[in-house]
């Protein structure tokens, strides 16, 4: 009998196993496994329980937007511009290089342009996300991992694209681009901390 994966599991502190004969097999991640890229929680018996960022089991303390314990955001440095890819430029624009401890990061196409997408690799050159592909699934609304940090990517129809990451910041340097199928101008706005 093989044992794989199970992809059900009721919590994000479940492991679950499943035989070829479908039995099931359930149990717990160790205690202190971390549970959301979003903030410091940690598996305790099974449950997703809030940690403060002093890792103290219930702490009022939280991580600010500068990604300082208990801080009240005021130290916080902003870096931000706006690219503009205008009709001569090439089809692949680089439009800013993200350092890695980047935090709160946002990108936002000017407009709503179908023969334009954002592009998103990672210094090695690997893809971390291709905007056609994504407006290829057909879904507004994203939400993809990378770099150990969540991203949210938004894309309707007849709006601009947009990425924005939680307050976790990025475990590596990573490329945004704008890729344009047609030589149409646009301007890309980007901020992060």
């Amino acid at each position: 009998e093989e044992w794989f994966p199970g992809y059900m599991a009721a919590t994000r502190c479940q492991l679950q196993c499943v035989s070829t004969s479908n039995r099931t097999y359930n149990s717990y991640v160790e205690n202190g496994t971390p549970c959301s890229y979003r903030y410091n929680d940690r598996c305790v018996s099974g449950k997703c329980k809030a940690f403060g960022c002093d890792n103290r089991f219930q702490s009022t303390k939280f991580w600010d937007k500068c990604g300082v314990c208990g801080g009240d955001s005021s130290t916080c440095k902003q870096y931000s511009g706006l690219h503009r890819a205008s009709d001569a430029a090439a089809t692949n624009n680089t439009i800013i290089r993200i350092p890695k401890g980047a935090r709160s990061i946002y990108i936002k196409e000017g407009a709503a342009v179908d023969s334009a997408f954002l592009y998103v690799r990672f210094v090695s050159g690997k893809v971390a996300l291709d905007g056609a592909w994504m407006q290829a699934k057909k879904q507004d609304t994203l939400k993809v991992f990378l770099a150990g940090t969540e991203f949210t990517y938004k894309q309707a129809p007849r709006r601009p694209e947009v990425l924005t990451s939680s307050l976790a910041p990025v475990n590596e340097d990573m490329v945004v681009e704008l890729v344009r199928l047609r030589h149409i101008p646009q301007a890309v706005q980007w901020r992060f901390l």
